[in-house]
């Protein structure tokens, strides 16, 4: 099963929350931060095939 963008954010924000403080105004613009980066990666993982 293939898990959304937004599950995988919603895990690595859940997981750095254990270890630093996620100001709830800043939550947006991390969760901005990582949907680009996972976006990357796909982008990066399909080229390899």
């Amino acid at each position: 099963m293939k898990m959304s963008k937004d599950d995988k954010i919603r895990i690595i924000i859940d997981a750095l929350d254990e270890v630093i403080t996620i100001p709830n105004h800043k939550e947006e613009q991390i969760k901005d931060v990582l949907r680009k980066a996972l976006g990357t990666i796909d982008e990066k993982e399909s080229e390899d095939y």
